[in-house]
């Protein structure tokens, strides 16, 4: 039981740092579109630049503990 508690609490905390990614991927694109100089840009920029690991990190919990949570209940 606490195996499946521990894979449910990975699968969610995965989906917010998701959900938080792509937030920060619309306000990133949102403030580059804004940006007149490339100072006021190069902030948005790294953080956009780190965003395809945070993404990927986040699906690769979301698909290994619910490929877990799939088997485990027999779906």
């Amino acid at each position: 039981m606490m195996v499946r508690s521990l894979a449910l609490f990975v699968h969610i905390f995965g989906m917010l740092v998701l959900f938080g990614g792509l937030g920060l991927e619309w306000l990133s694109f949102r403030n580059l579109r804004r940006s007149t100089t490339h100072e006021q840009a190069h902030p948005w920029v790294s953080v956009f630049a780190e965003l395809p690991r945070v993404i990927g990190i986040a699906v690769g919990l979301i698909l290994v503990s619910g490929i877990y949570l799939a088997v485990r209940e027999g779906a």
